[in-house]
């Protein structure tokens, strides 16, 4: 393993070394100058009469540290299964001295390509509780035509909204994801606790059991000795209540076999099949397992889609939203990219265009839950075994499910959060094993944030030369946090370390954007600007 991720950050050294000669294009927050002077920004430089940002070549040592920050980060997220993108926008601002729209457009890019390099390490993953993909693609077939919604819109009013109110909506997104983060690392510690006890009751429960079975084949139980007196061995530390019920604790593990495979229907605390993220979320759930007499050629056809990355339906449920958004954005053009069919900016073929993408988007997300909700109906009558952590696609549920994309997708479009962050948690509370809520919302990632980097692209508002960069930045912490740090940490049983250091990176994250981004509006405000002054949407 490891020469292979050996080789494969020799192959990034490579293009990084290519990409020393990429030079970033001016974006359209890049103000008119006559002198450096006028810049009043570091990193930012006089050019052709416009401040235009340093390339990433010589990298200067407040970008060591940030590159640094964004590989620790999104290592240790992947390693647990959160991500790590909540902070690239601060570290944008504050160490690459970004504006904070080019910090959130660079954002996108970066946390695109780490989660693809997240989704193809987990490609040939397998569900805890049932022969499947780890991607809920019932999930996905909710939620990927709202979120293509929800980034379309955000990705596109950004250009008019004030970047004092992005600001605002970064801080609290980052209020909210330090609360949530500190929440997740003490509720996986004290989980992480209780298994551990369980583990060592279990431990007794079983040498006792055998102590016994020993003793009905007429065998001496020799009793242990301690301080001269013997003792019964085992029983004086075990709980009361293992005590009392160790023969059933062990006897109700019974096996069943498929296939000349032994098969437990019910997880335990000792099962070494499941990633140890999981276990703690999968103690007592049911596997689903079947009978030949059970298996129908319905529920054959929903195993095979439910196996398959690849069919028709999933190929259309991703063409079609993300397909439409680059369409309309090439129709619609931008302040640096000419429309391919000649619309101008801000008349009433741009705002038709504009309608005509939510009306498209929202017409094929009601078309997807129809669907969806028929699935599940099918699912209920063939008899499929629904595991923990399967959604019951009810109105309530489908209502919160859609909500959330949304939501989430809007503000992700706005300030560059990772999609980790809002729907991992989210989807875990429903009931999914982490992996499966991580690889999910990994997958519904991807396409949030392309969709969110075409239209930046479109209206050139990314620094390419660093988003790509520190974009395959990205994409090796991914490997080495999924690969490496998140195996270790597995190994000794504490995943709740790695998010502790995430939460106090989210902590600082948030008050170094709050000072900067206050000291920052100061000054805008001395300056005479107008801190409050609708962005540019029309040229």
């Amino acid at each position: 393993m490891g020469s292979t991720i050996s080789n494969k950050m020799a192959i990034i050294f490579a293009i990084l070394c290519i990409l020393s000669t990429v030079a970033d294009a001016r974006t359209p927050d890049d103000k008119l100058c006559s002198t450096d002077d006028d810049c009043r920004t570091p990193f930012s430089f006089c050019v052709n009469s416009f401040c235009e940002h340093k390339d990433v070549f010589p990298i200067e040592w407040q970008e060591i540290i940030g590159v640094f920050i964004i590989f620790i980060t999104i290592s240790l997220g992947n390693a647990v299964g959160i991500g790590g993108g909540a902070i690239i926008v601060t570290v944008g601002t504050t160490l690459f001295y970004f504006t904070i729209r080019q910090s959130v457009a660079v954002a996108t890019v970066v946390i695109f390509f780490a989660m693809i390099s997240g989704y193809i390490q987990n490609f040939h993953a397998r569900h805890p509780l049932k022969n499947a993909t780890l991607v809920d693609y019932g999930i996905v077939q909710c939620q990927m035509p709202l979120i293509a919604l929800g980034t379309f819109i955000g990705a596109t009013v950004s250009e008019a909204i004030p970047s004092t109110v992005i600001f605002i909506l970064l801080f609290l997104t980052l209020l909210y994801a330090t609360y949530h983060t500190f929440a997740l690392a003490i509720s996986t510690s004290q989980k992480e606790e209780r298994l551990n006890v369980e583990r060592k009751e279990i431990g007794v429960a079983k040498r006792v059991d055998a102590m016994l079975r020993k003793d009905e084949r007429g065998e001496d139980v020799i009793p242990a000795v301690s301080n001269g007196e013997a003792q019964v061995p085992f029983m004086d530390d075990a709980p009361a209540h293992v005590r009392e019920s160790f023969v059933s604790v062990v006897s109700e593990s019974e096996n069943i076999t498929i296939d000349g495979e032994v098969v437990r229907p019910e997880v335990k605390f000792d099962d070494d099949d499941i990633d140890k993220r999981d276990l703690i979320h999968c103690i007592g759930a049911a596997r689903a397992v079947y009978t030949p007499e059970e298996i129908n050629p319905v529920l054959e056809k929903i195993f095979h889609g439910e196996r398959s990355h690849f069919t028709l339906d999933k190929g259309i449920l991703v063409l079609v939203p993300w397909g439409s958004i680059v369409l309309i954005s090439l129709f619609r053009g931008s302040q640096n990219f000419k429309s391919v069919i000649g619309v101008t900016r801000c008349n009433f073929m741009d705002f038709f265009l504009i309608f005509m993408e939510i009306l498209i988007l929202g017409f094929f997300a009601l078309i997807n839950i129809v669907l969806l909700k028929r699935s599940h109906a099918e699912k209920k009558a063939y008899g499929y075994k629904f595991v923990r952590g399967d959604l019951m696609w009810n109105n309530e549920t489908i209502f919160a499910f859609g909500i959330l994309a949304i939501v989430g997708a809007l503000v992700g479009g706005l300030v560059g959060l990772s999609t980790e962050v809002l729907f991992t948690p989210f989807y875990i509370q429903f009931g999914a094993p982490p992996s499966a809520a991580g690889v999910t919302s990994q997958f519904l990632g991807i396409f949030a944030t392309l969709g969110a980097a075409t239209v930046y692209a479109f209206n050139g508002y990314i620094l390419w030369g660093h988003a790509i960069w520190l974009g395959f930045v990205g994409a090796v912490a991914t490997l080495v946090g999924s690969y490496e740090v998140g195996r270790y940490f597995g190994k000794i049983n504490k995943a709740s370390f790695p998010i502790f250091v995430i939460a106090i990176l989210v902590a600082a994250s948030l008050i170094a954007e709050g000072i900067t981004g206050v000291v920052r509006t100061i000054r805008r405000n001395n300056d005479g600007e107008d801190i409050w002054a609708i962005g540019a949407f029309c040229p």
